[in-house]
């Protein structure tokens, strides 16, 4: 760590364009396809038994008591991260939906997604709370009309 805080902004700059370049490589084309404002299908999915499960949906919201959860048991960012999406996850299925998971989605599957898909979740909760922000605003919105009229 010390080697790395001792880096200058050039080779920061490197370090960078190499991690990108690295994660371009790495997807091998695979992108993640956001199927819905609720559903992503991610890069690689989660494997088990020659089974390959990618596609995801979201719809439950994540609580205070999620986060002190997730603090009692000790995890840190990123299990954190993961232990909150997993509890925002309804639906962890195969392509054609004949195949689900069971939700909240365990840790040990976390585990066991690659990165990429990790981001792709990431972005997709984000993407799915931005628009649970805009309805609700809409709402109020109306509601604030009504009054008004």
């Amino acid at each position: 760590m010390r080697a790395f805080l001792a880096l200058d902004s050039l080779d920061l700059e490197m370090v960078d364009e190499g991690y990108t370049r690295f994660m371009q490589e790495s997807l091998e084309g695979r992108a993640p396809e956001f199927i819905d404002e609720v559903t992503v299908r991610l890069p690689f999915g989660y494997v088990c038994e020659g089974i390959t499960y990618d596609h995801v949906t979201f719809g439950n919201l994540t609580t205070g008591w999620d986060a002190v959860n997730a603090e009692r048991r000790g995890y840190g960012s990123i299990a954190r991260t993961c232990y909150l999406l997993g509890k925002e996850i309804t639906r962890f299925s195969t392509a054609d939906g004949s195949r689900v998971l069971d939700t909240p989605v365990a840790m040990s599957i976390f585990e066991a997604l690659d990165l990429a898909d990790i981001l792709a979740l990431k972005e997709a909760s984000d993407k799915w709370q931005e628009n649970l922000r805009a309805a609700r605003a809409a709402e109020l919105t109306r509601e604030r009309a009504e009054l008004i009229n």
